[in-house]
């Protein structure tokens, strides 16, 4: 049987983690320069300090358009959970009934530390909000890069060297050459990139990207119908903002570093009962106490623990109801089997039991599956076999419109959770959910709820991880003059 912590990054790894800088060796003969470093691989520097900085100044702000989805039902009923245990129950007294059982199961199989052991009520929020239709994408994030950090000195660690695709051909979604011009130091890795989801962020980078948001310009929100994979017609709601280059206050005042949002009205990173209605909460009632299995449907809640989800032998697996798995372009990461519904980008149980792993693939055209295969992470026991998908094309939607919100990558919340027993109070964490395309559907369960720290040097060592954004409040647009 398949161990089901085997694709993410766990506790028991982070010690090697906080070890890790950002000086690896990427090929033969060449390394990774530390994060902060003016140069990397393959940039050359360009003019100088004094010119640049008159350049930065006339550097124009980026603009980005954040499509997203309305969340109603204001004050839903929310419902318990035992982390990673495939149950949803109605109150606490049910909850902790199960869980002395429950909890010797998940310790066994190692899925979650011991702080998590414990039920926890999830997916009530008491307003309505909106939230992104997809994860944010490549396109989006290097816009805020060449906004907030147009001289490409990387100030606050929002690039790290293993991002470039010269660096990791896999997994680099975004190159910087310091002999562009201010402005333009960023750049999507390429056209296949463009609308893929960022795939390296974590808590901090994702509050800078909400507060350029928040102290930007909105200059136009506009609301227009949409026709879904099933044929329903949904309305969703774009917002374009003229991103600010000041990301150290706003939303989050990032000198606290249990910062937690500073007002009720504005673009947020989005929380975790906000991240949980949106995937699972169905207002028609359907699923069980109003909450689907997975974002992609709403499966079947069958008592058993995330390590059965996937093996070799059938008759052990859990016999749930996980979504088809996507298929991509080889060379694009586009998905190739829309037509199968319900579909995520996730590992299948049938590649997790294939020797060696299997996931949903792409390699980019520019490179060979030999250099594709080449990491610059060589002492990191992770199993680099998959990649993400162009956002939105797996086309299945969660009860409120939202899309991706299972596999693809995992997605960092605002909300804090409590420290992991390996760091104690060193480190402050904050809850992730969705799964990444590299483990098995357990990791799109309802309770699949994780956590992970908010910052890391060298933690783009997991080329998986996202960001959503939540729109809270009466966001609207600037009247000229006013």
């Amino acid at each position: 049987m398949r161990n089901a912590k085997s694709a993410l990054i766990t506790v028991s790894a982070l010690a090697l983690l906080l070890a890790l800088t950002s000086t690896a060796s990427a090929r033969p003969g060449t390394t990774v320069a530390a994060p902060n470093s003016v140069t990397s691989i393959g940039e050359t520097g360009g003019m100088s300090q004094a010119a640049s900085a008159a350049s930065a100044a006339k550097a124009p702000r980026g603009q980005v358009t954040l499509q997203t989805v309305t969340v109603a039902a204001p004050n839903n009923a929310s419902v318990w959970i035992i982390p990673f245990y495939n149950a949803v129950y109605a109150s606490q007294d049910a909850c902790n009934t199960a869980l002395p059982a429950v909890d010797a199961a998940t310790k066994t199989l190692q899925v979650q530390n011991a702080s998590e052991s414990t039920c926890m009520e999830v997916g009530s929020v008491p307003y309505t909000f909106n939230v992104g239709q997809t994860e944010l994408t490549v396109t989006q994030w290097v816009t805020f890069l060449n906004t907030v950090d147009p001289l490409g000195a990387n100030r606050h660690h929002l690039w790290d060297a293993a991002e470039s695709s010269k660096v990791w051909p896999l997994y680099g979604s975004v190159n910087r050459s310091m002999s562009a011009k201010p402005g333009q130091r960023y750049s999507v890795a390429s056209s296949a990139w463009a609308n893929k989801p960022y795939n390296m962020a974590d808590f901090l980078r994702a509050a800078r990207f909400v507060n350029s948001l928040q102290n930007g310009i909105v200059l136009k929100r506009t609301t227009q119908a949409t026709t879904t994979v099933a044929g329903a017609t949904l309305r969703t709601t774009s917002y374009t903002v003229r991103l600010s280059p000041k990301t150290e206050t706003g939303m989050y005042t990032l000198n606290n570093r249990r910062a937690t949002r500073n007002t009720t009205t504005g673009f947020a990173v989005t929380s975790q009962n906000e991240w949980m209605k949106a995937a699972y909460f169905d207002p028609n009632g359907g699923g069980q106490l109003s909450y689907w299995d997975y974002p992609t449907g709403p499966g079947v809640f069958v008592n058993c623990p995330a390590g059965q989800v996937a093996g070799a032998n059938p008759a052990t697996a859990c016999p749930d109801s996980p979504p088809a798995s996507s298929v991509l372009d080889p060379t694009t990461g586009n998905v190739t089997n829309a037509g199968t519904q319900p579909l995520a980008t996730f590992q299948s149980a049938a590649q997790a039991s294939t020797t060696p792993l299997t996931a949903p693939y792409w390699c980019p055209a520019q490179f060979t599956p030999t250099e594709c295969a080449t990491s610059p992470f060589k002492n990191v026991p992770i199993n680099y076999v998959g990649n993400v998908s162009t956002v939105g094309q797996a086309q299945t939607r969660s009860p409120w419109g939202t899309l991706d919100q299972g596999g693809n990558v995992v997605e960092i919340t605002d909300t804090i959770a409590p420290p992991a027993q390996a760091t104690k109070n060193k480190v402050v964490w904050r809850r992730w959910h969705g799964g990444v395309v590299t483990a098995t559907d357990y990791q799109m369960w309802l309770s699949a709820v994780g956590a992970t720290p908010q910052t890391i040097p060298g933690y783009s060592v997991n080329p998986w991880r996202g960001l959503r954004v939540s729109v809270i409040g009466n966001v609207t647009p600037v009247v000229p003059g006013k």
